[in-house]
């Protein structure tokens, strides 16, 4: 699950970085920013504050062995 983590936080920095890059260009914007926000987005996607990413598996509650409605005969 980790992998999947790092994997998430460098994609994220270089698109983030990527799409500043781009957006400077265009604008005309200081392209240095770019880096610094990547970063903070790949904290962000890495760190998951408020654990709406990367959520555990819940366990399925367990139902409780209901004994057996007939007797035994033998």
């Amino acid at each position: 699950m980790k992998t999947k983590r790092v994997l998430a936080a460098i994609l994220w920095f270089y698109m983030t970085w990527y799409a500043w890059a781009m957006l400077a260009s265009f604008v005309g914007l200081p392209g240095t920013a770019g880096p610094i926000l990547g970063l903070a987005a790949a904290v962000l996607i890495a760190g998951d504050p408020f654990n709406r990413i990367w959520t555990a598996k819940q366990p399925q509650p367990t139902r409780e062995a209901v004994p057996n409605a007939m007797p035994d005969f033998v």
